[in-house]
């Protein structure tokens, strides 16, 4: 997918936001990145398929991706008119446009489609919405170190779940399946692991009576054996969600997918918000490097507010492990002439230097510098 145009949604009057097979969400809180990722939410927990005999009339506001409340207050202030309309548009240039309406009346949890025929047309020529099939949302707020993890309502899917709640089961499931580059799964976290945190290594034990998946850990070179998951860092509970969905995907889906039969460009997304939460900015670099290279494989959609991960993505072009080509940056900030927040494309040139660097891009560091030495400069008199 390449691009998405929000119209009269939220702080949205009508938005176009770039997507390249990295895209970075940055800005201040409140600007509009999360309206951006719920569109996405949107879509993925109202279909279940991108073909048009599984095309849903509604969008449901409110269920497992997200929850937005009342449907009459989704509407943009400044709307000159009620119908609410998203547009995916894919690598060749071939667009779906949705055009909903609320209506109070009959369900406050829903927009209702108004464009349906046209949408069943576009979709023999868009492959757009192919992302709804392997989806998959890891949220901000995922789980912390677990003694175990349940199994239940997963085992067909390859997703983790928006907290991670299904890492151990896939891992669990698929460690031993072969990537491309010839190592299994479990190989691969723990080769990705031990180069962000220097040295983990997990595994997973299932306890088929309890219907239950456990991580085990060794984070010590010197370690003889695996210990209890709650002796693993918040860190490393974290980022493992993240690790997991992005590998899993590698695997030849033919062999891991009962009756696979999928034939189309699938068009894999991949959303992350906050990927570098409770990780040393040593770790955080190295994450953002491990997603600028995966991303060449699945396309991957992340909000942060590191510069690290944005520093290890420029290091990923520099070493030629993703295209500069492939990566957009999507910097939002508020406008003062307008509840519709500003949306400014940065690109990563051939030099790995951003194109440009607008005021509140990355740049408290400097901010905060200057303003102690003017303290210092006025201490000093």
């Amino acid at each position: 997918m390449r691009k998405l145009k929000i119209k009269n949604f939220k702080c949205f009057i009508d938005k176009e936001i770039s997507l390249s097979n990295l895209t970075v969400l940055a800005g201040g809180n409140g600007a509009g990145k999360s309206t951006v990722i719920q569109t996405f939410l949107l879509f993925a927990q109202s279909f279940k398929s991108s073909t048009s005999l599984n095309l849903s009339n509604k969008l449901y506001l409110n269920d497992y991706y997200t929850e937005l409340g009342n449907s009459k207050s989704l509407l943009n202030y400044d709307a000159n008119n009620e119908t609410i309309e998203f547009e995916f548009t894919d690598d060749n240039d071939k667009s779906i446009n949705f055009k909903y309406k609320y209506d109070e009346e009959i369900d406050s949890n829903i927009f209702e489609l108004l464009n349906k025929e046209e949408v069943i047309r576009n979709l023999k020529e868009s492959n757009a919405l192919n992302f709804v099939n392997y989806f998959e949302f890891i949220g901000a707020d995922r789980l912390g170190p677990k003694t175990f993890h349940h199994t239940d309502k997963n085992f067909t899917e390859l997703r983790v779940g928006k907290i991670g709640e299904y890492s151990a089961l896939i891992f669990e499931k698929h460690k031993m399946e072969i990537l491309p580059n010839g190592k299994n799964l479990r190989d691969n976290v723990n080769e990705v692991l031990s180069n962000i945190f220097d040295f983990v290594n997990i595994d997973t034990e299932f306890n088929k009576k309890a219907n239950i998946a456990m991580f085990e850990i060794k984070n010590h070179p010197l370690s003889t054996e695996y210990e209890s998951p709650v002796n693993m860092p918040y860190g490393v509970s974290y980022i493992l969600p993240i690790i997991i969905s992005c590998l899993v995907r590698q695997i030849d889906k033919t062999k891991i997918i009962e009756n696979y039969q999928y034939k189309q460009e699938e068009n894999e997304i991949i959303i992350i918000e906050n990927p570098e939460a409770h990780l040393h900015p040593s770790a955080q670099s190295k994450l953002g490097y491990f997603l600028a290279k995966i991303s060449n494989h699945i396309q991957i959609i992340i909000e942060t507010h590191s510069e690290h991960i944005i520093n290890g993505i420029r290091l990923a072009t520099l070493e030629d492990d993703i295209n500069n080509n492939n990566i957009s940056i999507n910097f939002f900030s508020s406008n003062k002439k307008s509840f519709e927040p500003n949306i400014q494309n940065i690109k990563i040139d051939q030099f790995s230097d951003l194109t440009d660097w607008p005021i509140g891009f990355f740049d408290q560091q400097e901010a905060d510098i200057r303003e102690i030495f003017e303290h210092r400069r006025k201490n000093r008199k």
